[in-house]
């Protein structure tokens, strides 16, 4: 067996920005282990998964989401044979040369052969040069943030949606090399850590569908009125309905108003006190109070300014909550012009589009001036009948959901008019019961926030231990160096090849 002989001190010194290691661990490039890397083809395809007997080609999801997804595939032309050279084997460790900024170079170990799914020209298989390499510790290496961020720094291409990178620069990418034996025990002890942390993260997984059905819920029983109780001295829904619709037919309150429509058939019953009403009805007394925003040429991508008066637009309106991210602007000449459509805090800002198409959200304190974008539905409440955020609620409740989705229209990207929204029918509690309500809805939805929070807060300590156990991993920190491993620095000169080279390529596609 050949050794190799140890270089002299200043040579041990870690490259720099990397640590430094044990002694019997040397920092090489992972080319230097590698006997070559294969790419496969991507001929024309059927744009369907592979089926029994088929051949396939691997997608570049096969092998982007930690464990390799054989179902990611799509199967080849009739008479189209997969090259048995180029076919998915146990034990080989695949990398992706193309995918998305987060995800280039995304690392797989394949557990067993699939004979019928080949490689495709942007999955490559790394081949180790010696059984003294662990392909398995090779895959945790590459998943360290020093590796990842050498992929991040070193890919090309001008879209976060497609990166590339070279088979060289694959072969560049610094690795912490151990003693064989090390190399073992270490993939050991990390595989064991780490089924816990899966284990743990498992257990989490449904939190958020549950804590979703939780929030729906809620609401349901909110507008059944299994969350509130009258009490004496509450004005009965329907008597202020009907001074309101007495109210309308006066002369006055004729103005930019459509006549009220009958309310839709098959509503449930409601409690004692409570009645149906459109959000018509709801509607304050004023020109414009249900509005959507302008159209076409009214306002243009041209219109848009760096700062100004406030644009409300889709990706705002989440449900019964307001996302201030994705800010745009207007100029205070074309607020002049679209003052018929703005918005103030306080008015309820409805969906017109998915998803879910009817959500609902307020317009917060301390916006400013403001006005609403085609894709939404501004509403402005009569005060004296309706609370804004009870209607909010009620706007996001599964039957309200179910409803707006029947009333959509239209080709392709379906959505509701204002003629829809007018005829909407709220479940109208007594004013005073639905501050109740909205107090006990919010007390019960911040509860379910601290369970997400929890959750969440939970997921990222299960990420910070997978990166510790990784850190320590590659840092000689979690398994003991034992006397009689062969040194690093000696497989290396088993392999052929110095400190800190790059190994020979001696086959690649």
């Amino acid at each position: 067996m050949t050794t190799a002989t140890r270089p002299p001190t200043a040579d041990r010194q870690p490259p720099e920005g990397l640590s430094e290691l044990p002694l019997s661990w040397v920092w090489t490039k992972l080319g230097a282990v590698l006997s070559h890397i294969e790419a496969g083809r991507s001929p024309k395809n059927q744009g369907r998964p592979a089926r029994d007997g088929e051949f396939g080609v691997l997608k570049v999801s096969a092998v982007s989401w930690g464990e390799f997804l054989a179902e990611e595939n799509k199967a080849l032309l009739p008479g189209d044979i997969a090259e048995p050279e180029l076919t998915v084997r146990a034990g080989d460790l695949l990398i992706s040369r193309a995918n998305t900024s987060e995800l280039i170079a995304a690392v797989v170990y394949v557990a067993h052969d699939h004979p019928h799914l080949m490689l495709s020209d942007k999955t490559l298989r790394l081949v180790p040069a010696s059984s003294d390499v662990s392909a398995k510790y090779l895959l945790y290496a590459l998943r360290t943030p020093q590796a990842r961020d050498f992929f991040a720094r070193n890919a090309t291409g001008t879209s976060d949606s497609m990166r590339n990178i070279s088979q060289e620069k694959i072969r560049e990418v610094p690795i912490p090399l151990p003693p064989p034996a090390e190399q073992r025990r270490i993939v050991a002890r990390v595989e064991a850590l780490l089924t816990q942390a899966r284990t743990a993260r498992e257990a989490l997984a449904p939190l958020p569908a549950l804590v979703k059905r939780l929030r729906q819920a809620v609401l349901a029983a909110a507008f059944s009125g299994r969350l509130s109780q009258p009490e004496p001295g509450d004005e009965p829904a329907a008597e202020l309905l009907e001074r309101i619709r007495a109210e309308r037919e006066q002369p006055s309150g004729r103005r930019n108003r459509e006549v009220a429509r009958p309310l839709p058939e098959g509503l449930s019953e409601l409690p004692e006190g409570w009645a149906w009403a459109t959000v018509e009805e709801l509607a304050a007394q004023e020109p414009y109070a249900l509005t959507d925003g302008p159209f076409g040429s009214n306002l243009k991508t041209a219109d848009y300014v760096v700062a100004g008066v406030r644009v409300i637009r889709l990706q705002n309106i989440g449900i019964a909550e307001f996302r201030d991210s994705n800010r745009a602007y207007i100029s205070e000449q074309k607020f002049a012009e679209l003052q018929k459509h703005e918005a103030q805090a306080g008015d309820v800002i409805i969906a017109a589009l998915a998803d879910p198409v009817g959500r609902a959200c307020l317009v917060p304190e301390g916006i400013g001036r403001a006005i609403v974008k085609a894709d939404c539905i501004r509403l402005r409440l009569n005060a004296s009948i309706a609370d804004p955020k009870y209607v909010t609620f009620a706007l996001n409740t599964p039957a309200h959901f179910k409803r707006a989705a029947d009333a959509t229209h239209g080709v392709g990207r379906e959505r509701i008019n204002l003629g829809a929204i007018r005829n909407f029918a709220i479940p109208l509690a007594p004013l005073a019961e639905q501050r109740r309500i909205v107090a006990r809805v919010e007390a019960l939805l911040s509860q379910a926030d601290v369970i997400e929070a929890a959750a969440r807060a939970a997921g990222g300590r299960i990420a910070d231990i997978e990166r510790a156990v990784l850190a320590r991993a590659f840092r000689g920190e979690l398994v003991e160096q034992e006397a009689g491993d062969e040194a690093a620095g000696a497989l290396l000169g088993r392999i052929g090849v110095g400190w800190m080279e790059r190994g020979t390529n001696k086959r690649s596609r």
